[in-house]
């Protein structure tokens, strides 16, 4: 269970998880749903369109979303659609050599 609170509120912890990022919420996550109570620190207080933490997911790390419970709470919150990456170059195969183009791949 994640309860916030001012670093003022807190005395003594058994791990101290440093950074709010992938890394620092995935050891806090797991860390909680092992019954091991930890306290995570991040300096930015506040979420900024202009740094975005995470743009996007692996297949993997929404396995780890969807077992700790919280794959749709994110998505609900997300501020980019789930389909946004899709339609990304980034996302389409590669054409190579003897390949149809994209014109005759979506025809």
């Amino acid at each position: 269970m994640i309860h916030p609170v001012t670093a003022s509120g807190v005395q003594r912890t058994t791990v101290l998880v440093v950074g709010g990022g992938p890394a620092g919420l995935a050891a806090a996550a797991e860390l909680s749903l092992h019954g091991v109570g930890c306290v995570l620190i991040e300096p930015r207080a506040e979420v900024s369109h202009r740094r975005p933490r995470a743009k996007t997911t692996s297949i993997r790390t929404m396995e780890h979303l969807r077992r700790w419970g919280v794959a749709d709470a994110l998505r609900r919150a997300a501020p980019l659609p789930v389909a946004w990456s899709s339609g990304s170059p980034s996302a389409s195969p590669c054409p190579g050599p003897g390949s149809p183009t994209s014109t005759e791949r979506s025809a």
